[in-house]
């Protein structure tokens, strides 16, 4: 058993809540839920998730991960942070700072390894951001154009040399001591589904 054999499950939960709610009502604790109950379906018992576990690299004190599954001896298995991005009414959505806290995401899971286990980002978006990253201008193409399940890098950097709003936004959640915007993160996109209303779920892991 695996989280990965999940996200099928996840997808079709929250596609159905699409379906059944406006998106106004929709928020980001909903994909928790809506994992959690994917997990529960696959057989996880619900005392081997824990939902917002505190991090535990020390840079990150009073953060907290959405989600961590462990196996039968209690051994992290799978560690998770979760977004969900959509148009609000204003249609004045700052994309540049919805980048900043994906890659702030990814960053957080790149110093999870003291858990142990594999690290998963999930990305559920209208087409907000499926715009925005699929434009190349805005220097994160990469992260829709590799082939699933290739693993490749991105960098903070690859904006921020020419964004100080997308650096400011990085800062503000990351020591650059301990990840300099220069740094890379591997990740592999693993899955994804286009849903309803031009939604999408994608789900990358990250690699140490």
């Amino acid at each position: 058993m695996s989280i990965v054999d999940s996200f099928q499950i996840f997808s079709d939960n929250f596609s159905n809540r699409l379906q059944r709610y406006s998106a106004k009502d929709i928020t980001e604790d909903c994909l928790r839920y809506d994992l959690f109950a994917a997990l529960l379906e696959s057989g996880y018992s619900a005392d081997s998730c824990v939902l917002e576990l505190s991090h535990p690299h020390p840079s990150f004190e009073g953060r907290e991960i959405d989600l961590v599954t462990y196996s039968n001896d209690l051994r992290p298995e799978s560690v998770v942070e979760m977004k969900y991005f959509k148009e609000i009414p204003s249609k004045k959505q700052d994309t540049t700072q919805y980048m900043a806290k994906l890659v702030v995401d990814l960053i957080k899971l790149k110093f999870t390894s003291e858990l142990g286990g594999n690290s998963y980002f999930v990305m559920a978006t209208d087409h907000v951001m499926k715009r925005y990253i699929s434009n190349k201008s805005n220097s994160f193409s990469k992260l829709f154009e590799e082939p699933l399940n290739t693993v490749f890098s991105i960098s903070p950097s690859d904006k921020s040399s020419r964004n100080s709003h997308f650096n400011k936004n990085i800062a503000k959640d990351i020591n650059l001591e301990l990840f300099p915007l220069s740094s890379a993160i591997k990740i592999e996109r693993i899955f994804e589904v286009q849903l309803v209303n031009d939604n999408a779920i994608y789900v990358f892991q990250v690699h140490g």
